[in-house]
């Protein structure tokens, strides 16, 4: 271990002032990592430590959109004892570090943690949001991201300021639920120097005053070792070198089941149990709750659904929703849950008052869903039987339509066989007449 003789051979490394030296290093770190069935604490927050700096050290929207996913998929090759170690410490450095995040800088690291926040859901959805995987990732949630400092066991440092990151996480979390089971949460990143305003990568121009562009010199590798942006002058380089393929574009949509999602809210009820911040109760509540609630069974996103004056945009964010599934038992039994922590003693007044809450919004749900489902159900018997007795009128007419046909055939044969008999009787009494001639003929 490089711990035992207290130095990581990465961390110094990563937070150099020289990009091509910290390219150089993640992918020696990526391989490390990938190969490893453990990692000590201390040792993956040394390795947090550079790669927190790396960030900083990341000069432009596309090369900062691309540290942000190379960190977030590094996850997918580590095993998972390794893996969560990798997540929860980067939660652990986030908060260590937020209150020393300059307004300049902000930016990149809110995307920084969307994109970690993104590959973590991804995680569970690539495991098929097996109950172990995602009870394991929820607890790295409830731990390293969202425990107030002063909570016991917590392993970040006590007494840091990051409420603003917490706020920010409870804000992206539901919709990035929503990206991962549609299938939707994947991110190009790089420039395609044949379109417009994607020489400076992809960026829009106005990012850079007055439509200029920010010289560079050619060649000079992007994040991780791959090329900032090909020469453009190169008739030889196709369109689709230049862009960064990162994972499969189409991802085939997971709808997360019922009992994973009351495992992915569980960070945040926890909070509520625990924490103080009043504006981080308010946005837990509507954020994450009351989102989660519109995919619910009998919610918004099923109404407008089934609304003909919704438009197009407007489904394909119910359909998002309505991935994130919470039935009526679910919602029954999170229900009963806020009810038992609110009622816990040394619970306060903040944290009782937003437990309750919950306990009524999601009993109401509840309800709503049971009707639902059973309305579901009535009326796709009612189709049914609608489908039976329109099956028997519509044979019937088919049994009508069928004798009458039968009796016009039948009137039509009995007048054919009448003139049949009329033409027969006059050709007998013509032969009847002719016979005395033909009788003297002969």
């Amino acid at each position: 271990s490089s711990s035992s003789n207290g130095a990581n051979p990465f961390a110094r490394q990563l937070a150099s002032g020289d990009k091509e030296v910290r390219d150089a290093t993640f992918a020696a770190l990526a391989k490390w990592l990938n190969a490893r069935k453990d990692v000590p604490m201390l040792d993956m927050k040394k390795i947090w430590k550079g790669l927190f700096y790396a960030m900083w050290h990341a000069d432009g929207w596309d090369v900062q959109e691309e540290l942000a996913e190379r960190m977030g998929e590094a996850v997918h090759e580590m095993k998972h004892k390794v893996a969560l170690c990798y997540l929860g410490v980067f939660y652990i450095t986030a908060r260590r570090e937020w209150i020393g995040i300059d307004r300049h800088r902000m930016d990149k690291y809110l995307r920084l943690v969307r994109r970690m926040t993104s590959h973590a859901l991804r995680y569970c959805a690539n495991r098929d949001w097996a109950e172990g995987a995602t009870s394991d990732v929820s607890q790295m949630f409830t731990r390293a991201a969202m425990a107030p400092a002063s909570a016991p066991n917590v392993p970040s440092e006590r007494g840091v300021v990051d409420v603003g990151l917490r706020l920010h996480l409870a804000e992206v979390f539901v919709p990035e639920l929503r990206k991962v089971a549609a299938g939707q949460d994947y991110v190009e990143v790089g420039c395609d120097p044949e379109k417009e305003n994607e020489g400076n990568g992809g960026a829009p121009i106005t990012v850079f005053r007055g439509g200029k562009k920010p010289t560079e010199k050619k060649g000079v590798p992007g994040a991780f070792g791959r090329e900032k942006r090909p020469d453009t002058k190169s008739k030889d380089k196709k369109t689709k070198d230049a862009k960064k393929d990162l994972g499969p574009k189409k991802r085939d949509p997971k709808p997360v089941p019922p009992s994973s999602v009351a495992l992915l809210l569980a960070p945040f009820s926890a909070v509520l149990a625990v924490d103080s911040h009043r504006a981080l109760h308010e946005r837990v509540v509507s954020e994450v709750f009351e989102a989660a609630l519109e995919g619910a069974d009998g919610g918004v996103a099923t109404r407008m659904m089934d609304d003909p004056a919704s438009d197009e945009d407007d489904r394909a964010e119910c359909a998002a929703a309505i991935m994130v599934r919470l039935d009526a038992e679910t919602l029954r039994k999170m229900s009963r849950e806020f009810i038992d922590v609110g009622a816990e003693p040394g619970v306060g007044d903040l944290q009782r008052e937003s437990l309750y809450a919950l306990h009524t919004m999601f009993k109401r749900a509840a309800r709503v869903a049971k009707a639902a489902v059973e309305e579901k159900a009535a009326g796709g018997s009612a189709v049914v039987a609608e489908g039976v007795v329109e099956k028997k009128q519509k044979n019937k007419v088919v049994a009508m339509e069928e004798s009458e046909e039968e009796e016009e055939s039948e009137e039509e044969e009995s007048e054919d066989s009448e003139e049949e008999e009329d033409g027969s009787e006059e050709s007998s009494e013509e032969e009847i007449a002719d016979f005395p001639r033909k009788k003297q003929r002969t």
